[in-house]
C-alpha cells in the first residue's frame, strides 16, 4: 500500500466533525490585537532588573571617572562605554542562557520580534544615558558636542556588533565569556590610543570617527538581521 493510500485512509478514519456555532464563538472570543508598543511595554518588565541597575552603574563609573581624571577624560569615557553595550548583548542572548527559548518559540510572538524588542529597549535607554553624558562631557572637555557625542558610541556600537557577532557563533556561558573578554579587548582598544597616541581624539582626525561610526552602524544593522534571522520565520508587523 502507497502512502498516498494510508494518508487517504487516516483521513477518513479520523475524519473531524463539522464545527458547530463556529461563527457564534469565535464572535464571543475575538482575537484581541496587540501593538508592538504594548509589546515593548511587556518585554520592558520582562528584562532583569540587573540589566538596569547595571546601566546607571556603569553610567555613574564613566562620568565619576571622566570628571576626576582630567585630561583623561575624553578616553576614558570612550574606553569604558563598550561594557554599556555587552549590557545589551548579554539581554539579547538571556533565552538561550536559561533554556527559555523553546518555551518563547509556543508564545504568541516571534522570537525575532522579542529580541527586537529588548534590544529596541535597551538601546534606546543607553541612548538616553550618552545623550545626558555627552554634553558633560563635551563641557569638560572643551569640544563640541558632536565630537563628544561620537567618542562615546563608536565604541558602544563597536561592542555591540562585535557581542552579537559572537553569540550568533557561541552558546550559552561560552557566548557570555566570550563577549566579556571582546569588551575588555575594545575597552583596550580605545583606551591605548589615549595614553600613547593622544592625537587619535584631537580636532584633526575627527574625521575618521565620523567614517569608522557609519561603518559601524551599517555592521550593527548587518548583525541584528543576521541574530533575528538566525531565529527562523519572517518578522513581524502589528496593528
Amino acid at each position: 500500500m502507497k502512502n498516498r493510500d494510508i494518508q487517504k485512509l487516516l483521513k477518513a478514519a479520523y475524519a473531524a466533525p463539522p464545527p458547530g456555532r463556529k461563527e457564534a464563538f469565535l464572535r464571543e472570543h475575538r482575537r484581541s490585537e496587540i501593538g508592538y508598543g504594548k509589546l515593548l511595554a511587556i518585554q520592558a518588565r520582562y528584562l532583569s532588573p540587573s540589566a538596569w541597575v547595571l546601566s546607571v552603574a556603569l553610567f555613574a563609573l564613566i562620568l565619576v571617572l571622566s570628571l576626576s581624571l582630567s585630561w583623561r577624560r575624553t578616553w576614558v569615557a570612550s574606553a569604558l562605554t563598550p561594557f554599556l553595550a555587552l549590557v545589551v548583548v548579554t539581554v539579547s542572548s538571556q533565552s538561550e542562557r536559561w533554556g527559555m527559548a523553546e518555551w518563547e518559540l509556543s508564545s504568541r510572538f516571534s522570537l525575532q520580534s522579542i529580541l527586537l524588542a529588548r534590544l529596541l529597549i535597551l538601546g534606546v535607554f543607553h541612548l538616553g544615558l550618552l545623550t545626558v553624558l555627552s554634553p558633560i562631557l563635551a563641557y569638560y572637555c572643551s569640544m563640541s558636542l558632536l565630537r563628544a557625542g561620537v567618542y562615546l558610541l563608536a565604541p558602544y556600537l563597536a561592542s555591540g556588533t562585535v557581542g552579537l557577532f559572537i553569540t550568533r557563533k557561541f552558546h550559552g556561558d561560552e557566548a557570555l565569556s566570550v563577549s566579556a573578554l571582546s569588551a575588555v579587548a575594545l575597552c583596550l582598544l580605545f583606551g591605548l590610543p589615549g595614553i600613547f597616541c593622544p592625537g587619535a581624539y584631537k580636532v584633526n582626525c575627527f574625521h575618521l570617527w565620523v567614517v569608522f561610526l557609519a561603518v559601524l552602524t551599517v555592521a550593527l544593522l548587518h548583525e541584528i538581521h543576521c541574530s533575528a534571522s538566525k531565529m527562523g520565520g519572517l518578522y513581524e508587523t502589528y496593528g
